[in-house]
C-alpha cells in the first residue's frame, strides 16, 4: 500500500466535515476538542 493513498485520508475527512457540522451548529467547545484530536493525529 502506498503511504499517500487517498484512502489513507478519508476517516479524517469524515472527523473534519464531523467538526465542522458542530462548529455550524454553535457547538464551539465539542468543534474545538474534535479539531484537535484531528490535528494531534496528523
Amino acid at each position: 500500500r502506498e503511504i499517500h493513498s487517498p484512502k489513507l485520508f478519508y476517516p479524517a475527512v469524515g472527523r473534519l466535515q464531523i467538526a465542522y457540522r458542530l462548529t455550524t451548529d454553535g457547538k464551539f467547545q465539542e468543534a474545538v476538542e474534535n479539531f484537535r484530536l484531528i490535528l494531534l493525529s496528523v
